[in-house]
């Protein structure tokens, strides 16, 4: 897991019901967004006032190389009554579909196997420490090999992501195995 503060902008102005409800001054909202490497969730936690927070969590699988689903929940601890779940679930979207105008322009599509090799700001701290742990684990063996995947797995249906005991006992199991990139750290693998 890694977390990462974010003040709040000062400069917009509240709208909607928070305008008859904050001061017409911004506070600083704390915002620390975390990943957790399993299945990739990350996890947004915001503290709008010393009581009041919100966490949104989305969880993201992969479908296929290009493609991602991704699940999200917002969860709040003021205006818990349903009469304001319209509006959280407007302002979410609102957030994702911002995401999504900006993402969808970028180049190149896929991202460089190696976090140094792209150029990154401060507030990018977070995926950056994403991808370092993504390079170590690549670098113990952990990484699937796409393009070999692709290569060797013609009609097959279903593989399965290697374990510790299915490399203890490679015969009997029901699925092949996924292919996976070399092991570049063979001390940090063999103590596994």
């Amino acid at each position: 897991m890694e977390r990462q503060s974010t003040p709040g902008n000062a400069h917009t102005p509240y709208s909607g019901l928070w305008k008859y409800i904050r001061s017409s001054e911004r506070e600083e909202v704390v915002a620390q967004p975390e990943w957790h490497i399993a299945g990739l969730c990350i996890v947004l936690r915001i503290q709008i006032t010393p009581k009041w927070s919100n966490v949104l969590i989305d969880v993201n699988t992969p479908v296929d190389e290009n493609t991602t689903l991704t699940h999200w929940i917002s969860l709040r601890n003021f205006f818990t009554s349903r009469l304001f779940d319209r509006d959280t679930y407007k302002r979410n979207i609102k957030i994702f579909e911002q995401d999504h105008e900006v993402i969808s322009r970028l180049t190149p599509l896929e991202l460089p196997t190696r976090a140094q090799d792209e150029y990154s700001v401060q507030s990018d701290g977070m995926m950056i420490a994403f991808r370092k742990k993504r390079d170590e684990l690549y670098r113990r063996g952990w990484g699937l090999d796409a393009k070999l995947y692709a290569e060797t797995m013609k009609g097959v249906k279903a593989a399965v992501i290697p374990s510790p005991t299915r490399r203890e006992d490679p015969k009997g199991w029901v699925f092949p195995e996924a292919p996976r990139l070399p092991v570049a750290d063979e001390s940090r693998a063999a103590a596994e």
